[in-house]
């Protein structure tokens, strides 16, 4: 502290002169300067902005009270005050000093101090700018957070210092799927990739109205592929053996009950159908009747001799029949019996049983069929003494059937005339033998005969 005072305490130089006058004037002056001095050491401690007092905080969290000695008789603009905090703050915080009122703490950027920004124990410098406390010293700003910096760095907030949260993915890779991919959170180093979307569709592959991706594409492009729904006309039809086939129309067939590729033909019709055939599900209701391939005819001369071949194109003898007539000049009727038989696909064989050979003048057709007619054939003989002959057939329906048999015998008595034929039947459990009878019913004459059972079906 500085003496203003220009009292000199040294001793007169000359003893002579002093006294106790001059000695009680001069404790006078020490006395009147001590007190000066101590007025102005109290002026100096009461001055706040000039010294900075210490005091540990009382009160409730977040709501701060220091005591102060000497008292302060108000705020003033640039009071000073260090602060040890005796319990963490969790929020926006104040201050009183001797009950002068709370004062808001701000940092120096003008916040609010944050939670833990205030600590238990430590030591804090805040200085009044006329509206609140702030707190001198703080260089830490910014409103980043640990999950915002990389795990295990360390940075400064509002707060203080904090460690970082943020996961390091490194060179993260995604492929991509059926649906949406998370990209986790965390620090990327730019070497990661999206796998391409792979693929070769293009549009023309695709159903219209759809959208999809593809390395040929791109993504989420539309497609191109013509919706074929419904019922749709072939371009052709084409029959291979047994499987008609059907060129469809390009593009896309759902295949439900609604969908078909299809072609018309008026021709297609059950009535074209034979009765009992399906054709690709068509029943056939069509009953023919028998189809006739081929009529040969001719005339035949027995000239003299006991028979003759004749030869004829080539027929199927399990749908051909022969049918024939004659006539001969002869009166002696057994002489004139002639039979007839298809001995070969290519030939008719005519016999006459006359002793004596006569002239036979004969007219023959054969008939032969396509279809839906079958014909059984033979020949044989009924013995001298018997009434009829038989042969075993394979069964046919009689209702559809008919019997042509023609004979022949080598006697010439008139007592044999009327050695012929009366009845052909059909008989048997299932219609499998045929039966040849002749008048009268037993003669002494042997009867040789021909014969075709002819049945429609």
């Amino acid at each position: 502290m500085n003496n203003t005072s220009n009292y000199n305490l040294n001793k007169p130089e000359s003893t002579d002169n002093y006294n106790v006058t001059d000695q009680n004037e001069n404790m006078d002056t020490i006395d009147t300067q001590m007190k000066a001095n101590a007025e102005a050491i109290d002026a100096h401690l009461s001055d706040y902005t000039l010294q900075i007092p210490y005091e540990l905080t009382a009160g409730a969290v977040n709501t701060y009270a220091v005591t102060l000695t000497p008292a302060p008789e108000a705020y003033v603009e640039g009071m000073a005050l260090a602060i040890k905090i005796h319990v963490d703050n969790t929020g926006a915080s104040v201050i009183n000093v001797n009950a002068l009122g709370a004062k808001t703490i701000k940092k120096p950027n003008g916040n609010d101090v944050s939670a833990g920004n205030l600590k238990v124990g430590s030591i804090y410098t805040l200085r009044y700018n006329g509206t609140n406390f702030i707190l001198q010293g703080s260089d830490a700003a910014g409103d980043a957070i640990p999950g915002d910096v990389l795990s295990g760095k360390t940075f400064s907030n509002d707060e203080g210092e904090q460690t970082g949260t943020m996961p390091n993915r490194g060179a993260h890779n995604i492929t991509p799927g059926t649906s949406p991919i998370l990209i986790p959170g965390g620090y990327h180093n730019g070497d990661g990739q999206v796998a391409s979307l792979g693929g070769d569709a293009a549009a023309a592959n695709v159903l219209s109205g759809k959208t999809f991706s593809s390395d040929v594409a791109g993504r989420a492009e539309a497609g191109a592929m013509a919706n074929r729904a419904g019922h749709v006309a072939a371009q052709s039809t084409a029959v291979d053996g047994s499987i008609l086939r059907f060129r469809p129309e390009a593009g896309y067939y759902p295949g439900d009950v609604g969908n078909s590729v299809s072609a018309y033909d008026a021709n297609f019709i059950a009535g074209n159908i034979l009765n009992g055939i399906s054709i690709f599900g068509k029943n056939g209701t069509l009953i023919p009747g028998a189809v006739l391939n081929s009529i040969q005819s001719g005339v035949c001369y027995l000239d003299g001799s006991y028979g003759k071949d004749v030869t004829i194109t080539s027929v199927d003898r399990s749908k051909a029949f022969l049918v024939f007539s004659y006539q001969t000049p002869v009166a002696s009727p057994a002489t004139s019996l002639v039979r007839g038989s298809l001995s070969s696909d290519d030939t008719i064989s005519f016999r006459t049983g006359a002793i004596d050979p006569i002239d036979v003048h004969v007219v023959w057709q054969v008939l032969e069929f396509t279809s839906r007619v079958s014909v059984q054939y033979g020949t044989g003989y009924i013995p001298a003494g018997t009434s009829a002959g038989s042969e075993t057939i394979s069964p046919v329906d009689t209702s559809r059937t008919f019997v042509i048999a023609t004979f022949s015998t080598g006697e010439t008595s008139p007592d044999y005339y009327f050695n012929s034929f009366t009845q052909n039947w059909i008989t048997g459990a299932s219609s499998d033998t045929l039966l040849l009878q002749r008048l009268p019913a037993s003669s002494g004459v042997t009867v040789h005969y021909d014969f075709f059972v002819v049945e429609f079906e």
